[in-house]
């Protein structure tokens, strides 16, 4: 799979064959994950605690959402390439 510059060094973007737009938003959610998540893991752990801007954050990034058929006026895309 070519690099497209982005290098994640996410062993299941070769494995899966993940499109470019795929390993955009696989990319995306390492790089929040590791900046945002992991330096709270220890208390979210600890204190069974979860960050309430992390939910906003993730809705903003398109990172949740339903994902339904066109009929109820999905935008029919796959929810593996759902993020923006």
């Amino acid at each position: 799979m070519p690099d497209h510059g982005l290098n994640s060094g996410d062993p299941r973007a070769s494995q899966f064959g993940l499109s470019f737009e795929q390993q955009e938003i696989l990319d995306g959610a390492t790089r929040f994950a590791k900046q945002e998540l992991h330096p709270l893991q220890g208390r979210m752990d600890n204190e069974d605690w979860w960050p309430p801007e992390v939910m906003p954050a993730l809705g903003r990034m398109g990172f949740l959402g339903v994902t339904m058929p066109e009929r109820f006026g999905s935008t029919v895309r796959p929810w593996n390439r759902s993020a923006r």
